[in-house]
């Protein structure tokens, strides 16, 4: 679907989208000022981050010397970057960017925003599968509350906006909610009902359309006139960033936490599972006697109890960054 979707779009802009512009330089001239360098950093960077992370207590123990040394790469290639991004004709990440505080608070609580919203979405529906039993389209259709509660905060914030003036306000609330949705989390196990699945996920929703949007807004609102188009993809591209990350680290925790509660049953329990391979393969955990499965949801069930921990305290971070924000744009002379 969302090819056909996304060629439709193209064919709506292309078609109704038209700004004037003036050609002052040739492609050729414009090429040679792209960033390549900074670019292909940027990439070594993210990697040498999502690979340790998404192998670390896995496939190599986390103080195993491919961990370390990725580790270490994505700190070279970063102070690399900050050097290469300096000297740069046209940055991909201008580093005075980083001086501006507004941005610089507004990028960080995005990222995490980020991280958080694709970390909960991506595990979510596996708690359902797993620990709910049900099936992925049913999983699926438990997460549609964070996609109607995105959809309708995002459209609120828009038109109150206009009235208030005041994006920061938005942004606060958003993360309060958002850090409210991963709270309660907490609190899911095997005997949850529908309900406060459904609740929890539609706070999770409606937290995050609070604070994307606006974060991008205030970016624009906080920097100059010619700065405004790199800081809106800074913005937007950290909050990939986060994303991707928010995977790996929530893929971290749960294989970690997961290995650590199975470690704790007995023997014979043990030697089942490992041979079935329950962490990797969860569609054999419906097949188990009902002892064994029991066993094994639980151990998942706890799984996720961390999880949820590790992150409430991450995205509280970002609620607090929040309150830190001020309004230095057109919207802050308006009033």
């Amino acid at each position: 679907m969302n090819i056909p979707i996304g060629i439709f779009a193209i064919l709506l802009v292309t078609k109704f989208y038209q700004i004037p512009f003036e050609r002052t330089e040739s492609l050729k001239t414009k090429l040679k000022r792209v960033d390549y360098f900074g670019v292909l950093i940027t990439i070594g960077a993210v990697l040498c981050l999502l690979l340790p992370l998404n192998w670390g207590g896995t496939t190599y123990a986390w103080d195993s010397g491919v961990i370390i040394a990725l580790f270490c790469i994505m700190a070279v290639l970063i102070i690399v970057l900050v050097f290469v991004e300096q000297r740069a004709a046209e940055p991909i990440i201008p580093m005075y960017l980083f001086l501006n505080r507004e941005v610089a608070l507004l990028v960080t609580v995005n990222f995490l925003t980020g991280l958080i919203f694709n970390g909960c979405g991506f595990y979510v529906p596996l708690y359902f599968q797993v620990v709910q039993g049900t099936s992925v389209t049913d999983s699926g259709l438990r997460l549609m509350p964070a996609v109607l509660g995105a959809v309708f905060s995002t459209g609120a914030s828009g038109f109150l906006l206009a009235k208030v003036k005041d994006y920061r306000r938005f942004i606060t609330i958003g993360a309060a909610t958002l850090t409210l949705s991963v709270g309660l989390f907490i609190l899911l196990d095997e005997y949850t009902s529908l309900a406060k699945q459904l609740i929890f996920v539609l706070l999770m929703g409606l937290g995050q359309g609070f604070i994307y949007q606006n974060c991008v807004l205030a970016c624009q609102d906080c920097t100059e006139a010619k700065d405004m188009a790199v800081a809106t993809g800074f913005v937007v591209f950290i909050n990939s960033i986060g994303n991707a990350v928010g995977v790996a680290v929530c893929a971290a925790v749960i294989n970690n936490a997961l290995t650590t509660n199975l470690a704790k049953l007995s023997e014979s329990s043990q030697a089942v599972f490992r041979e079935l391979n329950v962490i990797e393969n969860i569609n054999v955990i419906f097949t188990l006697e009902d002892h064994l499965k029991a066993e094994v949801v639980h151990a998942y069930a706890l799984a996720f109890r961390t999880l949820f921990i590790t992150l409430t305290p991450m995205i509280g971070v970002g609620f607090l960054l929040s309150l830190f924000v001020r309004r230095r744009g057109s919207l802050a002379r308006k009033e």
